[in-house]
């Protein structure tokens, strides 16, 4: 008769076992995703004490399943997730840029300004430059479709020599090239005449 009880205290042990492991399991992923929002949190502040940022509006498409009332099953789980996906992939932008543009003068494009439209983007978009103590347009450009990099940047005028702090806005497009978000990087302007 002791037979059947130690076996019964074996599976109560293991099962017991089993979930302090989940318990464990899961405790840590949680201090990990915390983890890992610290960093990025981290990234950002660091990146906003560095005039770097880029301030996304959300590209929602009320149309898609992350815009609509829906209930989530086993059935529908990874089709729904992967319309959400589609949406984050979708709203995701990577700039790809200098954030200190040299120029001998205006009539001489930038020396080493780069702004390019990463091949991993989903949009076109075309970028304004505005002076940030006046709010003047020095430079306005065509669009960049996705995989391109603007060649040449000119200032719209001359401006005297130092350096001024500066806005590059990018206007995200859709496929009617209508402006479906916006988001804007600091820069400096460096004048060498």
């Amino acid at each position: 008769m002791e037979q059947p009880k130690s076996k019964k205290l074996s599976v109560q042990t293991i099962l017991i076992f089993g979930f302090l492991v989940l318990i464990v399991v899961a405790v840590g992923f949680g201090f990990y995703i915390m983890k890992e929002i610290q960093k990025q949190n981290a990234a950002l502040l660091l990146a906003q004490q560095q005039e770097q940022v880029a301030v996304v509006q959300p590209l929602a498409n009320p149309e898609t399943a992350a815009g609509k009332g829906f209930v989530l099953d086993e059935n529908n789980l990874e089709a729904v997730m992967d319309q959400v996906q589609a949406e984050i992939d979708d709203g995701m932008f990577t700039a790809n840029m200098s954030t200190i543009w040299t120029f001998k003068d205006a009539a001489d494009p930038a020396i080493d300004a780069f702004l390019a439209n990463d091949e991993s983007n989903t949009k076109p978009f075309a970028i304004e430059l505005t002076l940030d103590e006046t709010g003047e347009s020095l430079f306005t450009s065509t669009i960049i479709p996705v995989g391109k990099q603007m060649k040449e940047i000119k200032l719209s005028r001359d401006l005297a020599m130092g350096t001024y702090p500066a806005t590059v806005t990018y206007n995200l497009l859709d496929k009617n090239n209508k402006v479906v978000g916006t988001f804007a990087v600091a820069v400096t302007i460096a004048v060498q005449e």
